[in-house]
């Protein structure tokens, strides 16, 4: 049963991070060196504090990602109305922080054999999702 769950689980954030739509802030912080990073995992507020402790991350915007509306609003995703996820943008240097580093670090955020939210934020919009833009991080 568990194994079950898991497998519905991965799947779950596999298709979710193939979506392109997102509302969050573009190359604010970012420098030449800066790579980006999407995580969702629980609230938003608290995955972001769980980014910006590190060195090698320069900025960690609060957002939303997985929906197909654009630009939804606060009230309407945390209220559970909307396909999006509450995610995290990190934005972070490679040669001082490795993008392996930042997979650890959401690691322990999250229960990742939990698709109703994460702890104790319950709803579809508090799902653990990856998100990627490049190929070398699938």
């Amino acid at each position: 049963m568990m194994g079950i769950r898991l497998t519905i689980l991965l799947v779950v954030v596999l298709l979710i991070g193939c979506s392109e739509k997102d509302s969050l802030g573009r190359d604010e912080g970012q420098t030449e060196d800066d790579r980006v990073a999407y995580f969702a995992g629980g609230c938003f507020w608290c995955m972001e504090s769980a980014f910006e402790e590190y060195d090698g991350v320069s900025e960690v915007v609060s957002g939303f990602m997985g929906g197909s509306e654009e630009n939804p609003l606060y009230k309407d995703v945390s209220a559970g109305r909307t396909e999006h996820l509450e995610t995290v943008k990190v934005f972070y240097d490679p040669g001082r922080i490795r993008y392996e580093d930042l997979l650890e670090i959401f690691w322990r955020q999250i229960d990742p054999t939990d698709a109703e939210g994460s702890f104790v934020d319950r709803g579809t919009q508090y799902r653990s999702a990856i998100f990627f833009q490049a190929e070398e991080f699938e």
